[in-house]
C-alpha cells in the first residue's frame, strides 16, 4: 500500500469540516486486493462503500461519520467521506 492515504485521509477530513477524533470509523483499501480478487476498481469502490455504510449501521447511533480510502497505486489515493 502506498503513502497517499497519509497525507489524503487528514486532508479530505479537514476539507469536510472535521477532526480526525470526529471519524468513528475506517475503511483503509489497498490497491492489489482487487487485482488479486479479480476484480475492477469500481466494483471494489462499491464494496468498500457497501462494507463500511453495513458496519456504520450495525454499530447504531454512536458511529455518524467515516471515511474510505482506496490506495490506486504509487502514491495515489481517493477518499470518501
Amino acid at each position: 500500500m502506498g503513502i497517499g492515504p497519509v497525507a489524503a485521509i487528514p486532508a479530505a477530513v479537514k476539507a469536510a469540516g472535521l477532526q480526525l477524533d470526529d471519524i468513528d470509523l475506517f475503511e483503509i483499501n489497498e490497491k492489489d486486493i482487487y487485482i488479486t480478487q479479480n476484480l475492477s476498481f469500481l466494483v471494489e469502490g462499491a464494496r468498500c462503500v457497501s462494507t463500511l455504510l453495513y458496519e456504520m449501521k450495525r454499530r447504531g447511533k454512536d458511529c455518524q461519520f467515516g471515511v474510505i480510502s482506496m490506495c490506486i497505486g504509487d502514491t495515489l489515493a481517493s477518499q470518501f467521506m
